[in-house]
């Protein structure tokens, strides 16, 4: 059964609150194609918070390999998909996290994964409980008697832009040689063709020992290796490179041969981390340069907007998502036909009333609220520029502020900042949001890495 089959028929709802599962949808359907498929695997712990597939039982006492996908989705996407685009060989889909679970399907399916590596599919990653990844990891080390090394499925923006056929994120390990002896590992079973890059967990993580197009610049994304770097085994995520929209209706894009390439590479990754089938590990090599060179010759899709990874965005119509200026309904503010939609021939100053907005505020670059619109259209590089640069300082400085009592001031002194430019009493409340969400990602990164950064690994 093809990767394409398996996202298709799997694309089902899962949803979970602190009290474990309360929508299945998507677990079940797995758990049926796996039977119906004649895989090996099975589910061998069905829990509130965690449904674990493995083979047979293993050996007392040998070491174990954890492959953790959580399966649980936001309330927003109503309706899970997945698609192939046969001409412009491009997957797209509600990937956050069907891809991943699509992934650990097809690896139970078609590929020979040896006896100690466990597939879970896990509850509570999207409210940051990780209730699943917690399950997962105390079921398997008592069924093993030792903690297993743990791969945690997600997907990322990183890589997306490089053609990379995964990343690592968020590596953590007992001892840093070991960090380093695993990043020497994967580097060293590369074929001919760059397939993935590192993101650092912590900023003092030295990478220096891999080429610098190995090394990405920014910082691991809260996920479930957040939980698993508190365990004193090696773990890392190995996430999937995306576009789109994260959480939402509208989707995510990877390229076909990247989804391919990332099921061929996670197949390797478990032939490494249990030394099993040096052979296939070098076959693997090899298929791997080939979906790099298909995804090289892939044309990437045209945006037609700038977007931040992970928003509400949706590209589609009805519903359009302004980087600033947040949702606004299809209903009330279009004035062209959706043929124009599509073909990028409107800017958004026609879609969207300037007027409901403040009319000339202080807006970046003019006062004349059309030239600002008109700078979003085809993602503009200035406003891409302006506007990373508005999230960079509001994460960069948030921390600075007090925590319980500086929001006001914080909120004030980032909007009206010469860089930024904004009148504070005509921003709308969806900056505003956007700035508080930074704000409290800001505090839980540097409370989280402080904690980490006192933990004794020895």
């Amino acid at each position: 059964m093809d990767i394409k089959d398996i996202l298709e028929e799997i694309a089902l709802p899962a949803r979970s609150n602190k009290h474990g599962f309360k929508v299945t949808d998507k677990l079940e359907k797995i758990d049926e194609v796996l039977q119906r498929e004649g895989s090996p695997f099975h589910l061998i712990k069905k829990s509130d918070h965690a449904w674990i597939f493995g083979q047979e039982e293993m050996e007392w006492g040998k070491k174990a390999l954890l492959v953790s996908s959580h399966a649980d989705i936001v309330k927003d996407i109503q309706h899970p998909f997945s698609e192939l685009d046969e001409e412009t060989h491009y997957f797209k889909g509600t990937y956050d996290n069907l891809g991943t679970n699509g992934a650990s399907v097809d690896l139970m399916l078609n590929h020979e994964i040896p006896k100690n590596v466990y597939f879970s599919f896990t509850a509570e990653e999207e409210s940051g409980r990780n209730t699943g990844a917690e399950f997962s990891y105390a079921y398997v080390r008592n069924r093993t008697g030792q903690a297993p090394d743990v791969i945690v499925l997600d997907v990322t923006d990183e890589g997306y832009d490089n053609d990379r056929l995964f990343t690592v994120e968020g590596l953590t390990a007992p001892a840093e040689e070991d960090r380093t002896r695993f990043l020497n590992t994967i580097y060293q079973i590369e074929g001919e063709k760059q397939s993935f890059e590192v993101v650092r967990m912590y900023k003092k993580d030295d990478n220096s020992f891999l080429p610098k197009s190995y090394r990405s610049t920014e910082l691991t994304a809260a996920d479930e290796s957040y939980f698993y770097a508190k365990q004193k085994c090696l773990s890392f995520s190995m996430d999937l490179p995306t576009d789109g929209s994260m959480h939402s209706d509208s989707g995510l894009y990877t390229k076909e041969a990247v989804m391919y390439g990332y099921c061929a590479s996670l197949a390797q990754m478990c032939y490494v981390l249990t030394n099993t089938y040096p052979e296939k590990v070098e076959a693997l090599a090899e298929e791997k340069d080939a979906y790099v060179k298909r995804a090289e010759d892939t044309e990437f899709r045209k945006k037609k907007f700038f977007s931040y990874w992970g928003s509400s965005w949706t590209e589609e119509y009805p519903s359009i998502y302004h980087p600033i200026f947040g949702h606004s309904s299809a209903q009330e503010r279009v004035t062209g036909s959706d043929e124009d939609y599509i073909d990028g021939q409107m800017s958004i100053a026609d879609y969207l009333d300037p007027e409901d907005y403040g009319g000339s505020a202080g807006y970046p670059y003019s006062e004349d609220p059309d030239e600002f619109f008109e700078s979003v259209d085809d993602g503009d590089p200035e406003f891409q520029e302006w506007y990373q640069n508005m999230e960079d300082l509001a994460y960069k400085s948030a921390i600075q502020y007090d925590k319980e009592h500086g929001l006001n001031q914080y909120l004030n002194d980032v909007i009206t900042a010469p860089s930024v430019g904004l009148d504070f009493d005509e921003v709308p409340d969806e900056l505003i949001d956007r700035l508080v969400s930074i704000w409290a990602d800001a505090w839980q990164d540097a409370e989280y890495i402080h904690s980490m950064d006192d933990m004794d690994y020895d």
